[in-house]
């Protein structure tokens, strides 16, 4: 009995994540709970356009906390959207090892683009988030690296949500107010 409750249980689910990554609307669960308009399944490779899109399709914020940024056309975007106006904000985490995150800093600083590392009181700062415009949120195990996007196998979901975004907003709030200038 438990075998079928766990295949019925894995079918259904596998079948909302299908249906989620068609681009699905989807509904508050019985209860309560969060309501998103919106949820798009992204993989990698093949998502890295969809992403830069994303960026450009700001009009007044882009709040992003990364564990590795190196992809360059990701930082356009970001680069491209604060000159037209949009607020950018980046955190990354500076225990990283290697050049990327510093160069990262040095080029998102270099051209206004205000960035901060993220604040040392927790082991890692490994997320990989981006909140558009408080209504939509990249979320995901994509680093904004070269290899993340065009060699390894990543995935991530697109959710619009103010509610969502709102969430992770306020994370988002509270690391980049612990966070050292760069």
């Amino acid at each position: 009995m438990r075998y079928l409750v766990l295949v019925v249980l894995v079918a259904a689910v596998a079948f909302a994540a299908g249906w989620a990554g068609a681009g699905a609307y989807v509904a508050a669960p019985a209860g309560g709970g969060v309501c998103a308009e919106r949820v798009d399944a992204l993989f990698s490779p093949g998502s890295e356009a969809r992403i830069v899109g994303l960026v450009e399709s700001a009009n007044e914020s882009v709040d992003v906390e990364l564990y590795q940024f190196s992809y360059t056309p990701l930082m356009d975007a970001l680069v491209a959207a604060k000159e037209r106006g949009v607020r950018v904000r980046v955190i990354l985490e500076p225990r990283l090892d290697g050049k990327d995150n510093l160069n990262a800093m040095a080029r998102l600083k270099g051209e206004g683009v205000d960035a901060r590392w993220a604040t040392l009181e927790f082991a890692l700062t490994h997320s990989k988030t981006a909140v558009i415009d408080g209504k939509e949120v990249l979320v995901g195990s994509q680093n904004w690296s070269y290899n993340a996007m065009l060699r390894n196998r990543e995935s991530a979901v697109v959710v619009v949500s103010s509610e969502v975004a709102g969430e992770f907003e306020g994370v988002f709030e509270e690391d980049w107010e612990k966070a050292k200038a760069g």
